[in-house]
């Protein structure tokens, strides 16, 4: 099967696949933070933080999720600073452009903390 078919057909199916696709960056997104938990060169930076939050909004349908003074100082990622305002509004972007992240953007989140972590290693 080639790249340029699986292109076309994502194109031409889009919104049958983005339910699928939402939950792969999920995936991606629980999995970098629950593999990184714990080891010494995780801390409580910004993205770590943002990282963080947005494995705890997976946890609850996709939608921030803040309790107890969340989120602490600090949880932010290009130019996206988290807000307790922010409570239940939607990760992912949606159809009506409500939303924070697009599907790419795990990808993109994940490659800035590596670039920052150099010796890191899972």
């Amino acid at each position: 099967m080639s790249i340029e078919f699986v292109a076309q057909e994502m194109a031409i199916n889009h919104g049958y696949l983005l339910d699928f696709q939402v939950r792969t960056a999920s995936v991606c997104l629980a999995m970098a933070h629950e593999i990184t938990k714990g080891k010494a060169y995780r801390s409580s930076g910004e993205k770590w933080e943002f990282l963080r939050h947005c494995r705890n909004a997976i946890s609850h349908n996709a939608k921030w999720h803040f309790l107890n003074g969340e989120p602490l100082g600090g949880a932010s990622w290009r130019g996206i600073k988290l807000k307790v305002a922010m409570h239940g509004e939607p990760l992912f972007a949606q159809a009506d452009r409500m939303g924070y992240l697009k599907l790419g953007d795990p990808i993109a989140l994940l490659w800035d903390i590596e670039n920052e972590n150099p010796n890191m290693t899972v």
